[in-house]
């Protein structure tokens, strides 16, 4: 039976956030050994101004970026048989922090370079009878055996673009776009890479965006398929993007791409300032404010400034935006003369 869960992060960022259960030295483990029998130590402390009893149970963990699942006993990766917890029940007192040891007794005929499964610490403070505190805590264990050939094997099977001008997303507003991308990885290795998604469109010869990539949100598990997405606040022109990813995951290079054909239909020109607000007082004569621009839309456009008060003047009043620039479009603000009503 598979169990598949939402809003593991809102748990860990809960946890964070009432600081009733410190776990130490993180909440995620990277462990790399040669070993298939050893012994692994990290420490919880009890946060909360009461006594607490812990328990704590082995379970499978695997994402695929949208669902979780806790318990998939088919997965072949996964460590949860061959894992278990010295203490699984004892209470804590005020303060009080424990060292837990987690004991390993892997078969030497594991399949993968990565093992993976997870923790469930469960908190729970009793007063009068009543539980006053009751909170879960999942905490991931990816093991890499090193002593095991890797084989490291990604594609991007598919590539969906949200356009938010016609789609607005209540995370991320009513302009900009989603990307997300579908990537299996038929390799013997989670994937959790370090590095770079660019995306670029062809048509346009341009990088559109590079964003970094050093996160857990991005975990591709062995043999499974992970969805991931991406903000980028422009709209996406027409024609073929390219994405791009390049970096190292477990100190192996990788360079993965796909493309997707689009039809953009939005014919919008949209234009981010920065600042957002300019502020002028009658103490402020004769002074000069710089005002970037940034094309947000795939479209060069040459605009004019026009201003209704006559104390304030736009050099130069003639400029010309290109698609997803900014730093070279620089809009100067004059305070020509004093105004007794501003």
């Amino acid at each position: 039976m598979i169990k598949k869960f939402g809003g593991l992060i809102f748990v860990l960022f809960l946890a964070k956030l009432v600081f009733a259960l410190e776990i130490s030295p993180s909440l995620i483990y990277q462990i790399d050994t040669s070993k298939y029998q050893f012994t692994y130590e990290f420490f919880i402390k009890n946060d909360i101004p009461t006594e607490s009893q812990i328990t704590i149970e082995v379970i499978d963990f695997i994402t695929d970026g949208r669902s979780y699942s806790f318990d998939d006993p088919d997965y072949k990766y996964s460590l949860k048989k061959y894992v278990q917890v010295t203490d699984k029940s004892f209470i804590l007192a005020v303060n009080e922090q424990k060292s837990i040891k987690v004991e390993f007794n892997v078969p030497q005929n594991f399949p993968g370079a990565t093992g993976v499964f997870a923790l469930k610490i469960t908190q729970e403070s009793v007063s009068g009878g009543r539980i006053q505190v009751r909170l879960n805590y999942i905490v991931p264990f990816f093991v890499r055996f090193t002593n095991i050939p890797v084989y490291q094997s990604l594609v991007i099977n598919d590539i969906s673009v949200k356009d938010l001008l016609r789609e607005p997303d209540e995370k991320y507003g009513d302009y900009g776009s989603i990307i997300t991308l579908e990537i299996e990885n038929k390799g013997n290795i989670a994937f959790i890479p370090k590095g770079s998604i660019q995306i670029s469109s062809r048509n346009l010869r341009t990088i559109i965006e590079e964003l970094p990539l050093d996160s857990f949100d991005f975990v591709v598990f062995p043999e499974r398929k992970t969805f991931y997405s991406v903000f980028v606040p422009y709209i996406l022109p027409s024609g073929t993007i390219d994405v791009l990813l390049i970096g190292k995951s477990y100190g192996q290079d990788f360079s993965i791409s796909g493309a997707k054909e689009l039809r953009t239909e939005n014919q919008l020109l949209l234009i981010q300032t920065a600042p957002d607000i300019v502020l002028f007082s009658d103490n402020t004569k004769n002074v000069t404010q710089s005002l970037v621009l940034k094309n947000l839309s795939p479209y060069k456009e040459t605009l004019q400034a026009s201003i209704s008060e006559n104390f304030i003047s736009f050099l130069p009043k003639k400029f010309t935006v290109y698609p997803y620039r900014g730093s070279f479009q620089i809009i100067r603000v004059f305070l020509c003369t004093t105004n007794e009503n501003l």
